[in-house]
C-alpha cells in the first residue's frame, strides 16, 4: 500500500489485458476478477475502451458464426473428396458432422450470450482440426 493508503497503480501488458477480457467472456466478470485478482473497474473500463461489452460479445458471436461457416465448407469439401475417392471409412467424419450439427445448434442458440458464443468457437475450432482437406 501505499503512504496515503492507496494501492499502487499496477500496468497490465496487451496480453494481460485480451487474457482477462476472454476469461470474462467466457465466465463471466465475476469470474475472471477473482479468478485473474484484477479490479472490477479496470475490467469494465477495457471492455468500455474495446467499444463496450455489448460490442465485443457481437463480435464473439460473430466470430464464432465464421468459424462455423468454414467448418461447414470443409465438411462439404472433405465429403466431396471422400465420395469422389469412394471412400468408405466415414466414421470420423460423421462424428464431425455431429460436431458440427451441435455446434450449429449451439450458436443459433447463444444469440448474445457470451459464453455459448465462446464455447461454440471452441467447438467450430475442433472440427476444423479433424475435417483436413
Amino acid at each position: 500500500m501505499a503512504k496515503n493508503g492507496t494501492r499502487p497503480s499496477r500496468s497490465y501488458s496487451d496480453f494481460e489485458r485480451v487474457a482477462v477480457m476472454s476469461i470474462a467472456l467466457t465466465h463471466g466478470i465475476a469470474y475472471a476478477v477473482k479468478a485473474t485478482k484484477t479490479p472490477e473497474r479496470t475490467v469494465y473500463s477495457w471492455f468500455a475502451d474495446a467499444g463496450g461489452l455489448a460490442e465485443i460479445r457481437n463480435f464473439a458471436n460473430m466470430a464464432a458464426e465464421n468459424s462455423v461457416a468454414k467448418a461447414e465448407q470443409a465438411l462439404c469439401d472433405e465429403v466431396a473428396r471422400r465420395l469422389l475417392l469412394e471412400d468408405t471409412d466415414t466414421d470420423q467424419l460423421l462424428i464431425t458432422y455431429r460436431k458440427l450439427l451441435e455446434t450449429r445448434a449451439n450458436v443459433a442458440a447463444a444469440g448474445s450470450s457470451s459464453s455459448a458464443a465462446a464455447g461454440s468457437s471452441a467447438n467450430a475450432q475442433v472440427i476444423n482440426v479433424t475435417v483436413k482437406e
